[in-house]
């Protein structure tokens, strides 16, 4: 049966430690690639990913604990200019060393040979006499340039001097004399000082690089989704290696692969709820989802429904589409910040009101440059009509169109939403991953986070005056600023009028405001409400709400009084009112203000002092108990503010937004002329290559593996400043900014070559654990991988409004096998046992399937992997092993990229797989008994096969070969080259 001949190749293939290795390494030839892998893994500490959530974007210690200072974090990135790799010895040098105790000794005794012209002036060991103005300094050359040239020469002059290894002149230096114990001293830190010290510049000088044709596989399987045509190896020898991987990056693979990885990174697509509110911000969406309600199904009301999920999906993937289409058509990537458009699909389009023209109006996964064009903002004269059941239609828009400043990713809807505020954040979160992303600076790791209790107390504003929050704060509220006009949904200057995006609580009940009970009934019985503040010279703020309650009633109030500490009237500010207008209505002679918002006014105070602020004020339905706020002082909100008081101004580093009505814009342009950008973007796009973040410095010298680790970081560290530099100034195509060009880079960099070590360093080893990029696929690419070599996908189904590629690691076990999703924001990158049990599922459910199409119902020339067998020559003979083995040798090339021949230990013992294999008894001569080949879970399975290809196909296997290439393609899909890059 079928099910028990896959449980052979499951046999075959262990899964120690949940790492799929092997099934046909030898004892006589170790399959090097497991062991440099298990190497690694030995080597490596395993961490469980951290969470990406708004503190703590890498695997650092949180921020919220106190890290070991050893140095600033950037003195020990780049590495201090007193650090050595080699352990030193304290005191003199060989140079020294050789002046005052060796020298001496070579003049009254060896010279006496080791001369030109002497007994042995034809050795390796020449020296110059005393009479030559600088032979300390040519002598002291004459024993470099011998420990230079002659393995373990130190030993050997050892030897030499004390008598031994035939030395023609006897013991010239006793070995228990101190003249011989200075020698071994001289020698020794003479061989240190010569030997090479293990920096970022040498880490790599004995690793050996992955071939062309192997990095050109790699490469395509990241980008394209398969492995090279033959044409596209050929072209390495004509056009390079470079141009061969830059041409790949082509098509719908190539733009999944810009998707996913920046997702991987913005983490957009996991956003929860709604991009979009009907609101009336965006009046066509609204209108939009009305129009098909009324159409559709107005007794429901759930008509309209999908039309919404297909504008929210082209909303939700706006900041990726935008990357992508930059990309693709190598725009400058700084785009991706300056774009003053954002990418809509047909859906998103409509409701953002833009006649934008596509290739197919009902193609969800199109997405084309857009506007906002019809955006709205509240000021009372919006006009609804309400419908049955659908909701309210806008017949009316209102007044305020705004002409939206689009700032490329920055100001989509999808990504505020996806880094919301709240009323204290303050868009500190929007901030901080801008910062992340765009610039490569982790804020929060700019200080040490205190943990002195007395400043943690701190309740005196302490983002602007407590040094123990400002190292970091400094930074990060200036840029929190340029994010003023943003609301917690994404959406520009919600409050009413357009004013701004202020929080309620900041406006109308802000901290340190005083309270009273109102207890007069009318404006005959008034009382005055007075509270006493201590304000300096200049403008201040005055501030009064009422509060609110759950009636909702209205106060009167009169006008307001301010007086200085003697008494006198220093102002009476004007009441903002108005029809529509802010929060006070006029009343026949005096005004209402409104129960659920407040005012604030500005007053200019001339002397420093106690001052008075009075208002009379009453509760009109004195039935219902009311009570109002007063505040004063210049951190209050005065009307007309966009941005907090109590915070720095809106900016970036030490510049200031000249504008408030298009910071963001402005912030845009200033990061992509950031030097810093070119770099970040390096950072951004690293872990989709290489599978792992840029490394960063251990933080204390105590920690495991502490100089391997700070080397490896030393060292990314100046790779990226590397390409950072070739992305800033152009290189391949010669344009700066183009991302084609980056990719193309960090593939060609060792980090991503590296093949093999020839030292056994543990500092090395340690530093390169994460070299050569042997990273498990993604869901992602392994479906990819699996469909572009066998023509079949596990689960595959047609696509809906939220993914092109429907299919089983993208959806059962798309989390499960490592994915990200909105249970997950980490991916991970090491083989768990659930992993591995689904890489085993993956590679079982597939391998019928395939074998099926390729030996019943596809002619041998559009077969992909058994082209030129069929399933009748069976290992009976030497024609039918050699062409079993000769197919094997193709099938570890195009599916395990092993460049192997028939009799190469590892072809040879996979042959004696596949015999032992067939040697198993069957019950049956067919193929097939039941629908044990899972081939219905492929929707497209039949799609390039002639209409009925199965019916009345004989499905015999008389020789039970094409059961044993199951069993065979079943352990190949296993084998760890198969799910690793």
């Amino acid at each position: 049966m079928v099910r028990q001949t896959l449980r052979q190749a499951l046999a075959f293939t262990a899964f120690g430690g949940g790492i799929a290795v092997s099934a046909w390494a030898t004892d006589g030839e170790p399959d090097r690639p497991t062991l440099e892998y298990e190497h690694q893994r030995a080597v490596g500490h395993a961490t469980m990913p951290s969470t990406m959530y708004a503190s703590n974007p890498t695997e650092t210690p949180s921020p919220h604990t106190t890290v070991s200072g050893h140095g600033n974090f950037w003195e020990r990135l780049v590495g201090h200019p007193s650090r050595r790799w080699l352990l030193r010895t304290d005191g003199e040098t060989a140079t020294e060393l050789f002046r005052n105790h060796i020298s001496p000794v070579v003049q009254e005794k060896c010279i006496a040979c080791h001369v030109d012209g002497g007994a042995s002036g034809h050795t390796q060991l020449v020296f110059y006499r005393s009479s030559q103005a600088d032979h300390e300094a040519l002598n002291l050359g004459e024993f470099e340039d011998f420990l230079d040239r002659v393995t373990d020469g130190a030993d050997l002059i050892l030897e030499k001097i004390s008598g031994g290894s035939g030395h023609g002149g006897g013991v010239q230096v006793a070995a228990d004399s101190a003249d011989y114990a200075h020698f071994e001293r001289f020698l020794a830190l003479l061989e240190d000082e010569q030997t090479p010290v293990l920096t970022a510049q040498t880490l790599f000088d004995t690793v050996r690089m992955s071939p062309a044709r192997n990095t050109l596989r790699r490469a395509a399987l990241i980008f394209a989704g398969r492995v090279p045509t033959p044409k596209e190896y050929e072209s390495i020898a004509e056009t390079g290696l470079r141009a061969a991987i830059r041409n790949v990056m082509e098509g719908i693979p190539f733009h999944d692969f810009l998707i996913r990885g920046s997702n991987d990174r913005l983490l957009t697509d996991n956003v929860m709820g709604r991009v979009l509110t009907l609101r009336g911000t965006f009046v066509e969406y609204t209108n939009g989802r009305i129009r098909r309600c009324e159409l559709g199904n107005p007794v429901s009301g759930r008509f309209g429904l999908g039309w919404m999920d297909r504008v929210e999906q082209g909303a939700r993937r706006a900041p990726l589409e935008l990357i992508a289409h930059v990309v693709r058509n190598d725009l400058p990537y700084t785009e991706i910040l300056t774009a003053d458009y954002i990418m809509a699909n047909p859906w998103s389009a409509e409701a953002y009101g833009a006649d934008t023209e596509f290739d197919d109006p009902l193609d969800v996964y199109e997405f084309k440059p857009s506007k906002f064009a019809a955006y709205y903002l509240d000021n009372g004269t919006t006009s609804y009509d309400a419908t049955a059941t659908c909701g309210n239609y806008i017949s009316y828009p209102g007044d305020l169109r705004l002409d939206y400043p689009h700032a490329g990713i920055l100001n989509t809807t999808a990504f505020l939403r996806r880094f919301p505020t709240t009323p204290t954040n303050r868009n500190r979160a929007r901030a901080r991953w801008t910062y992340y992303h765009f610039l490569g600076v982790d804020v929060e790791q700019l200080a040490v986070r205190t943990t002195d209790p007395d400043a943690l107390a701190d309740t005196d504003n302490p983002t602007m005056k407590n040094p123990a929050c400002t190292g970091c704060h400094g930074v990060l509220d200036p840029m929190a600023g340029a994010f003023q006009n943003y609301d917690e949904t994404g959406h520009y200057r919600s409050n009413y009028g357009g004013r701004d995006s202020l929080d309620f609580y900041y406006k109308n009940n802000p901290p340190g405001a005083d309270e009273a009970i109102v207890e007069a009934g009318s404006w005959e019985l008034r009382e005055t409400v007075t509270i006493h503040k201590h304000l300096d010279s200049g403008e201040n703020a005055v501030g009064l709400a009422a509060v609110e309650n759950p009636y909702r009633r209205e106060m009167g109030v009169a006008g307001l009084t301010v007086r200085d500490d003697a008494g006198r009237i220093v102002a009476r500010p004007r009441l903002p009112y108005g029809d529509n207008d802010g929060c006070v209505r006029v009343a026949g002679d005096y005004f209402r203000m409104l129960s659920y918002c407040g005012i604030t006014l500005g007053v200019d105070i001339a002397q420093r002092g106690e001052h008075s602020f009075s208002i009379d004020i009453w509760r009109p339905y004195s039935n219902f108990p009311a009570a109002i706020k007063m505040w004063a002082g210049k951190e209050f909100y005065r009307h007309g503010d966009t941005w907090y008081r109590d915070m720095r101004e809106p900016g970036f580093e030490n510049a200031t937004s000249p504008s408030a009505d298009d910071s963001v814009q402005w912030l845009a342009a200033r990061i992509a002329a950031d030097p810093r950008f070119a770099e970040a973007t390096v950072k951004f796009w690293w872990p989709a290559i290489m599978g792992t973040e840029v490394a960063v410095p251990p933080h204390a010298t105590g920690e495991a593996d502490y100089e391997g680790r700070l080397l490896a970081a030393q060292a990314q560290h100046a790779e990226v400043a590397r390409l950072g530099e070739l992305f800033r100034e152009g290189t391949g195509t010669g344009t700066p900014y183009n991302l084609k060009d980056l990719l193309v880079e960090i593939v060609m960099s060792p980090w991503f070559r590296a093949d093999t070590v020839f030292d056994d360093d543990p500092v090395r080893a340690v530093a390169l654990r994460d070299a050569g990029a042997r990273r498990l696929l993604t869901p992602e690419e392994l479906a990819a991988k699996t469909l572009s070599l066998t023509g079949v996908q596990w689960g595959r189904q047609e696509p809906d409004y939220r993914r092109r590629h429907n299919h089983a690691l993208t959806t059962d076990y798309g989390v499960l096998y490592g994915g990200i999703g909105a249970e997950g924001t980490t991916r991970a990158r090491d083989l768990t046992p659930v992993m591995a049990s689904v890489s085993k599922l993956h590679a079982v459910r597939m391998s019928c399937p395939v074998v099926l199409r390729e030996f019943y119902l596809l002619p041998s020339e559009q077969r992909r992997l058994f082209g030129g067998i069929d399933h009748t020559v069976a290992p009976t003979d030497s024609t039918g092993e050699m062409q079993i083995k000769e197919k094997l040798v193709e099938l570890f090339d195009s599916l395990l990229g092993v460049d192997a021949t028939v009799t190469s230990p590892e072809i040879v013992a996979a042959y004696d797989f596949f015999v032992d294999a067939w040697k198993r008894p069957r019950a049956s001569n067919r193929f097939l008994d039941g629908n044990l080949c899972e081939w219905g879970t492929d929707a497209y399975y039949h799609d390039d096969l002639p209409e009925g290809a199965l019916a009345g196909k004989d499905l015999s296997d008389r020789r039970r070969i094409a059961r044993t290439w199951v069993v065979m393609l079943a352990a190949l899909l296993m084998d760890y080259r198969y799910i690793h890059l």
